[in-house]
């Protein structure tokens, strides 16, 4: 930061990244909070409960491993809607249980309509977390 100080409050992110943490694990964390972002909103988005108990929560994160603490899926229950407000979750779930949309073509939409910035990993990683979650509900 050449010596500058910052205002208060505010972390230097550009020598963060470079000096206390490996580019490597920088990588994972945006690769899992992505991930919680995605699975977590296309999840309660899907069942429309933006505001999850603390079961819920447990639940969850525990089918999907998607965070440390459960409390974090609270951000992308609340974000849900805002996420995928170009895509109808509610009624994906009934075309799906009835046959009337495949994974395939579900997944392909799912990927469509989400902002590219929260896509991770490889097309086939989010395939297989869109069947995980679709799984878990239409088995509930």
């Amino acid at each position: 930061m050449n010596g500058d100080r910052l205002p208060a409050g505010q972390i230097d992110t550009e020598s963060l990244a470079s000096q206390d943490a490996p580019a490597g694990k920088i990588a994972r964390m945006k690769f899992r909070f992505k991930r919680m972002l995605f699975v977590g909103s296309l999840y309660f988005g899907v069942v429309g409960n933006n505001r999850p108990d603390e079961q819920e929560l447990d639940t969850v994160n525990h089918r999907f491993d998607l965070a440390s603490s459960p409390q974090a899926l609270l951000f992308p229950a609340a974000v849900a809607v805002l996420l995928w407000k170009g895509f109808d979750l509610t009624h994906v779930l009934e075309q799906y249980s009835r046959d009337q949309i495949t994974l395939q073509q579900l997944t392909r939409e799912l990927i469509t309509a989400a902002p590219t910035w929260l896509q991770y990993g490889d097309k086939t990683a989010i395939a297989r977390d869109v069947k995980a979650v679709f799984d878990c509900l239409c088995a509930a």
